[in-house]
Parts: C-alpha cells; structure tokens; sequence
C-alpha cells in the first residue's frame, strides 16, 4: 500500500502517512521509500494497537533518507504490528521534489 503519494513538504512539520492495516501482522513487512525532496526527511515508523493512532508507539530507530534519490530504498520489519504508520519529518524545508513511501 502506497503511505506516501508524491507528499509535497514544504516545512519541518512532522507528515503522518496513511494508515497501513497489516493482513497478517506476524508476517515480516516492507518498507520501501523514495526520496525526491531537495532536503534529507527522517521516517519514523509507528505502530499502533488500534486504527485511530490514540497511542502511537516508536518503532525501532528513524530512517535517514537522503536529498534527491535516484533510487528506493527499504527496511524489513519482523514486529508484529497490526496498524503500521511512517512519520515524515525534515530539519530543513524543501523547496521542491516530493516523497513516496510504501508499506507491505
């Protein structure tokens, strides 16, 4: 499932993607992501017993994503988390290029 669609940030908000609800949570899941803002964005996955994110729960350390990449990138999660979400968030404002981000 696409979590990102070409997200446009332009601030150093944090961005929450889409909601991802896992058909089997004890299965490993994907993480591919693509970079195309002219600025570095850290992704934070979040997991979440419930679909509303009322106690959204750090997983694992942030993803460093550098400016402008030409190619995806991924990580493998084995948690097994129902609800899974990615947090995007810049220390520097974008002035162009877009994120794309996928769970599955």
């Amino acid at each position: 499932m696409k979590v990102f669609d070409a997200l446009q940030i332009r601030d150093i908000n944090a961005h929450n993607s889409s909601v991802w609800d896992a058909p089997d949570p004890t299965k490993p899941k994907l993480i591919v992501y693509k970079n195309g803002l002219d600025k570095a964005v850290s992704l934070q996955l979040q997991g979440s017993r419930d679909k509303d994110f009322s106690i959204p729960v750090k997983i694992g350390n942030a993803i460093a994503a550098s400016a402008s990449m030409t190619d995806a990138a991924y990580e493998v999660l084995m948690e097994p988390w129902q609800y899974l979400r990615l947090v995007a968030t810049c220390s520097q404002a974008p002035t162009s290029g877009s994120l794309d981000a996928w769970i599955e």
